[in-house]
């Protein structure tokens, strides 16, 4: 019974951070979408300014940090074909694959930012602008600090950029939905399963 109490922690903790991240992208995505509009809206060449919290969601980007090592041990003791009831080893047994697949969208998400994204918003010289919103550079000394609004220049390049950034987001959202869902299913059964013994 207490792999069961430490599984239903395990899987809760995990409820909890992929809220955490779908408001997140859902932040984002907001964002992207009201500097695509802008973007893509105006004609190229044109300069636009946007807030530095705007930039920072842009280029921000974090990785789900999953607990994993209840159900680890259990597939690798071989204990899991061992418990009583047939929906929870199923549903156990799908949870790495799914997660992989969740967490393979993530590092997609990820290298766009870093190999695409990054590159056209250093070369458009506001890549520090949008970093330093972030909290590792929040405290610059006073010659450093910047202005809050960024200038950056309307191009179909940078709207293709915004567009697929925003696709990326839609996507890892979907993909915390998906995964909540299941969560919420392997977390139902443990209760029935807890309340039974």
């Amino acid at each position: 019974m207490t792999q069961l109490h430490a599984l239903h922690d395990e899987f809760s903790r995990n409820l909890a951070e992929f809220e955490e991240i779908q408001l997140s992208h859902e932040r984002q995505a907001r964002h992207v979408l009201g500097m695509l509009a802008e973007v893509a809206g105006a004609e190229p060449g044109t300069p636009l300014n946007f807030p530095d919290s705007v930039l920072s969601d842009l280029v921000g980007w974090r990785t789900t940090d999953v607990s994993s090592g209840t159900l680890d041990a259990l597939l690798a003791s071989g204990r899991l074909t061992g418990m009583r009831n047939p929906d929870l080893r199923r549903l156990l047994a799908e949870w790495p694959a799914e997660l992989h697949d969740g967490l393979e969208d993530e590092e997609l998400a990820r290298d766009f930012l870093v190999y695409a994204m990054a590159p056209r918003l250093a070369g458009e010289g506001v890549m520090f602008s949008a970093y330093t919103a972030h909290l590792g550079l929040s405290n610059l000394p006073e010659a450093l600090e910047l202005e809050h609004d960024i200038e950056v220049t309307a191009s179909v390049a940078l709207a293709d950029l915004l567009a697929e950034r925003l696709r990326h987001l839609y996507y890892n959202a979907g993909s915390s939905v998906r995964l909540q869902t299941l969560i919420g299913r392997i977390l139902e059964v443990l209760e029935d399963e807890l309340a039974t013994r």
